[in-house]
Formats: structure tokens, sequence, C-alpha cells
């Protein structure tokens, strides 16, 4: 149904993520970027004036490492800005830096203050979260992106939901979320080196970086995961080569994968 105030901006990130599951879209939701992907939701604000602490996120990041035999999570998508204090920030990374560890991809979105804010937001501030930067309606990034560097941009500005249209990193970090969780699904359809290590970050940014860019005609980057998956699927490119090509490069491949 439509988004009570209290859940409005959770609904539309879940929404982008996932949508309506397959061959049941309608106008007000339609399809998500993963719709065949489970959604674990974790309310971590007061609803009402979006107020969210580094408490409440990190119990949910606990939860997840404690549980994860059974809960089985593979990303985690957080479409916050936490309090930037040297606490938030060690105990956020902290926690962070364990489900890593644990083979969970952690994505975030940047913040939205434009140049007024000289740094990413937290936790998309982390060595080990993808960042995520919002593109407008022309493909171009948006206006209130923060003037630092960014991962990897993604449809974040005039985002239909409900007969709304909603602008914000927010709602460009679950588009990157359901695009790491289709890539989770092609490395394990492929096995090794891709199945284990698809999920780290280092893998992520070169994928994002290097294989889903193309340049148009006007000579304009545009991010192209939808190119991407269609050059997998049609085995014109090995996601297998490209994993091993990255982890080569950057000397972290395991013998046994090779």
């Amino acid at each position: 149904g439509v988004p009570t105030v209290s859940t409005e901006h959770g609904s539309v990130c879940a929404a982008v993520a996932v949508g309506s599951p397959f061959n049941t879209a309608t106008a007000s939701v339609p399809r998500g970027i993963a719709p065949g992907a489970h959604l674990i939701v974790f309310r971590i604000s007061d609803g009402r004036q979006l107020l969210c602490t580094t408490e409440a996120v990190v119990n949910a990041l606990d939860t997840i490492r404690s549980n994860n035999d059974t809960l089985k999570i593979n990303v985690v998508s957080i479409s916050y800005d936490l309090a930037d204090d040297v606490r938030s920030i060690a105990v956020l990374d902290e926690r962070i830096q364990q489900l890593t560890a644990m083979g969970i991809a952690v994505i975030a979105a940047a913040g939205n203050r434009g140049n007024y804010q000289p740094k990413l937001s937290i936790p998309a501030r982390s060595d080990n979260v993808i960042s995520v930067g919002a593109l407008d309606e022309n493909g171009y990034p948006a206006s209130f992106n923060p003037s630092v560097r960014i991962d990897v941009y993604a449809p974040g500005k005039g985002i239909d939901f409900c007969g709304n249209k909603y602008s914000g990193t927010s709602f460009a970090a679950p588009v990157i979320a359901g695009v790491v969780s289709l890539l989770k699904q092609c490395a394990d359809a492929v096995g090794p080196p891709a199945r284990d290590h698809i999920l780290k970050v280092n893998v992520l940014r070169a994928i994002f970086k290097r294989h889903m860019i193309t340049v148009s005609d006007d000579n304009k980057e545009v991010f192209d995961p939808v190119g991407f998956f269609k050059r997998v699927l049609n085995n014109a490119i090995s996601l297998n080569e490209i994993v091993r090509e990255i982890n080569e490069s950057e000397h972290i491949m395991d013998t046994g994968d090779q």
C-alpha cells in the first residue's frame, strides 16, 4: 500500500532495490533492480523526523553479524547520515569491517549537502563501504552530491513511487545494492573465483569503474549495469576472468582460486 509518513523513506528505498515481485508490478510500485531478492528490513530511525542514532545502526549490524547463518544476508544498504564524531566513526568502522570480513558488501548513501559537504556521510566514508552518489534525470551527477570522490553513481533524482517523486543519494544507494545482489547471483552461477570474491569492496569498485561505465555518442560517461549484465549473460565477457584480473592486479588472489 501507500506508505505512511513514518515509513516513507525506507519504503522508497526498499521499492528501488526490490520493488514488486515478478509479474506483480503496478504503476505505484514497479519492479525494483533485483525483484527476486529477499529483503530484510531494520528500523533505525524514529520514523517521523528521520532521526537516526549510531547505536541503532550498530545494533542492526550486530544482529546481522550474530545471526547471518540464518539470515544469509549478502548486501547491506544504508541510506542515512550518522553523527560525525570520532566515537561514531570508530564504532561503525569496526562493525562494518566485521561484516566485510564475513563476505558481506556494505553500500551507503554519500550525502545530499553538495558543496557544503566536504566529506562523505557516515558510514559512506568508511574504506570498507561502497559510497553512492546520485545521477539526475539527464544522467549527470546531481548538484546535491558531496564535492568529494564517490565510488559509483546511480539514478537518484525524481524517483517515482506511489505518485510522488523523491530525490537524494538515499535512493541511489539501493540501486547499487540491487546491482550488487545481481552480481552475486551471477557469481554464484559461475563458481570461483567470482563466487568467492565478488562482494569484496576492491572488486566491486573495480567493476563499477572499469566495466559498468560506457561512453555515449556525445562523449558522456554513462553508468550501464544493464549492458554489463547482457555481456555477461551472452558470454561476451567472463565474470571469472574479470574478477581474476582484478585480484591479480592487486596481488590478492588466493592460490587455490587460480
